[in-house]
């Protein structure tokens, strides 16, 4: 009997030990994903991104959670797409244009598409990627969210009215869609990071940044630019990536909710940033007396037809001599577009 009432406390105690280190008893089953993203948690889609990946942690039962680490606390933005593949986060959230070569077909959102809207350009985003056109560029990793940060504004200290302004103009560019861009209006282009353009402009080393309406409170440029220029062309890309042996490795539960909301969350983060515009717009004219939102004079985006359509014969060409679908997806995309009213939507191309 005393041998049974030991073996009985033994086993009580070993449960209070796990319990004591775990504080609760499916803890020590608990997988923690690490994410990262170079932004800071002050974009306007950070709230969307807690939401989706505690619903993650809800769907699992708590058997999966996601560490946030925002801000480039793990690395360079543009080393982020191999640090997911490398393993050394589970989900990266990264910008493919900082990627030149890697991501040839969705390339395709980061040269001239004119699409003011961020969340209808993230659908027709989606629609191409149903349609299969990234299949083997995302092959390596699992798509858990893909939008669009929206349409791109001119930040600059020189009132831009006309294209001729644009001529020899130093602007800071984000990806090689934007570098063709650029030189074909007859701009120069200035590759820098995000976390430099406040200074870039505020010293001169660029006339002009192209950005969106969150880099008035985001990145602050509000303080640093006198004129916005309200140019509404291209745009920049986001990719959420899960490590393919993390996604192997989540429970059923999980694989049914990413798949299931991922979409959804794409649509979410492009919306947040569109609903704030009126917002940064205010903040913008309220930073100074001499703030002023612009934009071109009649018939002079027109003129960038002509200019940019050797850019998209380029991108064509480059595309289709490695075997890939450009010239289809170029159609494709075209009529995706103007089939939900797009007007010019693909400036300097028509089928």
């Amino acid at each position: 009997m005393k041998k049974i009432k030991g073996i009985t406390l033994a086993i009580i105690l070993t449960g209070v030990i796990s319990l004591g280190s775990s504080g609760t008893a499916y803890s020590q089953k608990t997988t923690v994903l690490q994410f990262e993203s170079w932004l800071p948690t002050n974009i306007a889609m950070y709230p969307s991104i807690q939401a989706f990946y505690k619903g993650l942690e809800n769907a699992t039962g708590g058997a999966v959670k996601v560490q946030l680490n925002m801000g480039g606390s793990m690395g360079k933005a543009g080393d982020t797409y191999h640090r997911t593949l490398q393993g050394v986060n589970d989900i990266g959230h990264f910008n493919p244009g900082f990627n030149t070569g890697v991501f040839p077909m969705w390339e395709i959102f980061e040269y001239p598409v004119h699409c003011p809207s961020t969340e209808q350009l993230a659908r027709f985003q989606i629609a191409m990627y149903d349609k299969g056109y990234f299949d083997k560029e995302f092959g390596q990793v699992k798509i858990v969210g893909l939008y669009n940060v929206g349409a791109y504004i001119l930040y600059s200290n020189q009132k831009i009215t006309t294209i001729n302004d644009l001529n020899r103009l130093k602007i800071r560019t984000p990806s090689q869609g934007w570098v063709a861009t650029c030189k074909a209006i007859g701009a120069v282009p200035v590759t820098l990071p995000t976390g430099e353009m406040y200074l870039a402009l505020q010293k001169g080393i660029v006339d002009a940044v192209a950005n969106i309406w969150d880099a008035v409170r985001v990145f602050k440029l509000k303080e640093v630019s006198r004129y916005v220029n309200e140019l509404y062309l291209m745009t920049t890309t986001h990719v959420y990536a899960m490590n393919k042996k993390t996604w192997e490795a989540l429970p059923k539960a999980g694989k049914d909710y990413v798949n299931a909301n991922w979409k959804d969350f794409s649509l979410k983060c492009a919306r947040s940033s569109e609903v704030l515009i009126p917002e940064f717009k205010k903040e913008f004219l309220s930073a100074g007396s001499n703030k002023e939102i612009a934009g071109f004079a009649p018939g002079e985006l027109e003129k960038l037809d002509k200019l940019l359509k050797p850019v998209w014969d380029k991108w064509i060409a480059d595309r289709e001599a490695k075997g890939l679908p450009a010239k289809r997806a170029l159609a494709d995309l075209y009529k995706i577009m103007t089939d939900e009213g797009q007007v010019n939507p693909i400036v300097g191309y028509a089928p």
